[in-house]
């Protein structure tokens, strides 16, 4: 894999590590819930929806890195070369379809540029920098991001060994 995929790598994997642990267990994914119902603002009812759909992307992570507890990055990494070698869409495209669950709060099955920055928020980002990934992003330039191209950017994310607009969907890069 590039030295451009790995930075991608490491970028998100740092993103999602909320604790800043170095490892990526399923506090960090009751973190990104926590976060999320605050900046959200979330009544109980769809409180209870993000931490049920937050679970559920854990459990997807965890199966691809082979049903551990723990995922390092070294773990994380090759778990996704494999997905991302094998071109294996239907993997790489389920946990964007949670996290378009996720981000789209309104629950109108678009995702607004307002929802998009506050799930840079979410993953500890300025949300000020949403609006460059956004416009990346929304290829028909209508203002709203469907299913379709919130997914298609997350599996190019992880699957490009390129630079493109979509490298940007988790902010900017980290070394």
């Amino acid at each position: 894999m590039s030295d451009h995929w790995k930075q991608k790598m490491r970028t998100y994997f740092r993103r999602i590590d909320f604790d800043g642990d170095g490892e990526i267990t399923q506090n960090d994914f009751q973190g990104m819930a926590d976060r999320s119902i605050k900046i959200g603002d979330l009544k109980e009812v769809e409180a209870e929806q993000l931490r049920k759909n937050i679970n559920q992307l854990w459990e997807t992570y965890r199966s691809q890195a082979g049903d551990v507890d723990v995922i390092t990055l070294n773990t994380f990494i090759s778990a996704m070369e494999r997905v991302a070698r094998d071109h294996v869409k239907t993997v790489t495209e389920a946990p964007f379809r949670i996290f378009f669950k996720i981000v789209d709060t309104n629950n109108d099955s678009n995702i607004e540029e307002a929802e998009f920055a506050d799930f840079f928020q979410i993953m500890g980002l300025d949300k000020n920098l949403a609006s460059q990934a956004f416009k990346a992003i929304d290829i028909n330039n209508d203002g709203l991001l469907s299913l379709e191209e919130f997914t298609s950017a997350g599996v190019d994310f992880f699957t490009s060994q390129n630079e493109s607009p979509n490298q940007y969907f988790f902010g900017e890069l980290l070394n």
